[in-house]
């Protein structure tokens, strides 16, 4: 236990040099949210660089902590028997403490690589490689089954930001000891540092089982985030594991229209694509997401829609969709859905 609470509710201002729990010493912020703040720190006692979640004070976030690492330790339990645990981030250690806001139930992390997100921000209009995004959508399923057979635990927010890298351990090391990489998004300067031709070697494991809970025991009706969201949830009805299948399926989707290849700077660079991005930014219209392998198969699909008479633009997305806002891998193709169709076929992802 540390200093006595003043002010209850707060994230804890831990700074660097401090040292938590007699061991954890605070290197670098790493992110935060409503519920906690996560530090880099050096785990003086294994001599090795650890994630540190600390949530903020109070009653309420201290059960909601306490919660969370009964989950995490049954993962931990039930790793020995399905190697396919590997794919949850793992909980090293927790602890409690108190300081100025209050009392704070902590948790010690393996330290992984930045989320998803970050990768998909930095590919940008390019996208992500779909080789990749099989292997990343295989290695999520992989660990949701863990979570559902052997735990019999409901994630229930499955979602990019919740998806983080296992970056090689020379990769990260190299990033730690270079003290000016350090910014306001250091993640994303991680993924930057990486060769653009080690993407495969990449892994994905499963994070923040904040708002987990266990299949037997749903702890409320409005679960995940909303562009991840189950049917079932939008109706308020009772759910299972099945609501996490959806969100992956939300996930994979994402990164399938993300990885379409973005047309849009094709299309400004062009007079007549200058003025077919104006009429749509005045205008609007209806919009149809689709997966191409490549600018060409868009192409293709564009030029089909104009031999059915369907006006076509190539759009910055306006985050109607499950697509990110600003990917730039839209293709909107305006008519009658039946028509719209004829273009699209099975390819069609979101409306």
């Amino acid at each position: 236990m540390e200093q006595a609470a003043e002010d209850e509710g707060g994230h804890h201002p831990a700074q660097q040099g401090d040292v938590l729990h007699g061991r954890y010493q605070v290197l670098q912020r790493l992110g935060s949210g409503y519920f906690a703040t996560v530090w880099l720190c050096q785990d003086r006692a294994e001599k090795r660089h650890v994630a540190v979640k600390v949530p903020k004070g109070g009653e309420a976030f201290a059960d909601a902590a306490q919660d969370e690492i009964s989950l995490l330790r049954c993962v931990n339990s039930m790793k020995k028997k399905d190697r396919a645990g590997e794919n949850i981030v793992h909980l090293l250690d927790d602890f409690k403490m108190i300081g100025v806001n209050g009392f704070h139930v902590c948790s010690v992390f393996e330290l992984l690589g930045p989320s998803l997100r970050c990768l998909m921000r930095i590919h940008g209009a390019q996208g992500l490689p779909l080789p990749f995004v099989k292997k990343a959508l295989l290695q999520v399923l992989a660990g949701l089954h863990f979570l559902h057979k052997h735990c019999r635990i409901i994630h229930a927010d499955i979602k990019p930001e919740n998806i983080l890298l296992h970056v090689s351990e020379a990769s990260l090391q190299s990033f730690l000891c270079d003290a000016d990489a350090w910014n306001q998004s250091p993640g994303d300067d991680l993924v930057r540092q990486l060769d653009p031709c080690d993407i495969m070697k990449l892994g994905v494991k499963i994070a923040d089982l904040g708002s987990a809970c266990w299949t037997y025991k749903p702890v409320c009706k409005e679960i995940q985030t909303q562009p991840y969201r189950a049917l079932e949830v939008l109706l308020g009805l009772d759910y299972s594991t099945p609501a996490d299948i959806w969100s992956t399926g939300c996930l994979t989707a994402a990164q399938a229209g993300h990885a379409a290849v973005g047309l849009y700077r094709l299309a400004e660079q062009q007079p007549a694509g200058r003025e077919a991005l104006q009429c749509w930014d005045e205008c609007g219209a209806k919009k149809v997401v689709v997966q191409g392998t490549n600018a060409a198969h868009l192409m293709d699909l564009q030029a089909l829609a104009l031999s059915l008479e369907l006006p076509t633009y190539l759009v910055r997305d306006a985050g109607r969709t499950q697509v990110p806002a600003g990917s730039c891998t839209v293709l909107a193709i305006m008519g009658e859905e039946e028509t719209v169709n004829k273009v699209t076929g099975t390819l069609q992802l979101l409306n």
